[in-house]
């Protein structure tokens, strides 16, 4: 049986990032880039650290910047009071067509 990458302990952030965010096609599109790009990330396991923080608001931080990037991020804390840049609606940073089914 082949796990998802939301259920398989040895996939990557980005991949569990990418699956949950409906594919490359979509997160490409929501970023602006090409879908290769993305697969590019996901094949090297490395993301742009331009990219971690939209990539943590486009999934609604399902993935944090902490798993994105623990080379940059690990033992930073996190207040409550964040920078204006940090409180940005997640509805602005989706787009519609990226909108996960509602499970009844």
């Amino acid at each position: 049986m082949k796990l998802s990458p939301l259920t398989d302990p040895d996939a990557s952030p980005i991949a569990k990032l990418v699956y949950y965010c409906g594919g490359a096609i979509k997160v490409g599109k929501a970023l602006g880039i090409s879908h290769q790009a993305v697969y590019r990330w996901v094949w090297k396991n490395a993301v742009p650290a331009e990219r971690v923080v939209e990539l943590e608001g486009l999934c609604q931080g399902f993935i944090t910047r902490e798993q994105l990037r623990p080379d940059i991020y690990s033992g930073v804390k996190r207040t409550k009071t964040a920078a204006p840049a940090e409180e940005v609606e997640t509805s602005d940073l989706v787009l519609p067509d990226l909108a996960l089914p509602t499970l009844v």
